[in-house]
């Protein structure tokens, strides 16, 4: 089973927010909520929404702009597994680490 993880939300035409607010909503079992409006000062928004495969979700504009979401899609793991495999991956990571800094 996967998880859809939705991480950033933005307009795709800034000059639309000059038209006025576009606002993004989802449908969720046949009610609507407003997830963002986005204005000529909220042209992004960055957040974490999670959905379960299997759930019907529909995502609407009401506005004059076009809105574009990225995120991706995560493995659902059984909890115990996802215990011992983290402290793995950590254990891991740190005997791989590299640290980079740029100017």
């Amino acid at each position: 089973m996967h998880n859809l993880i939705i991480t950033n939300l933005c307009l795709d035409d800034p000059e639309a927010a000059n038209e006025g607010f576009t606002s993004l909503f989802i449908e969720h079992e046949q009610q609507s909520f407003p997830l963002c409006h986005f204005n000529d000062k909220n042209l992004q928004f960055s957040t974490k929404l999670k959905f379960a495969e299997g759930e019907n979700l529909i995502l609407f504009t009401m506005g004059p702009g076009k809105i574009s979401v990225t995120g991706y899609y995560e493995q659902k793991i059984d909890e115990d597994e996802e215990t011992a495999n983290v402290v793995e991956e950590d254990e891991e990571e740190i005997r791989n680490s590299h640290i980079i800094i740029m100017d």
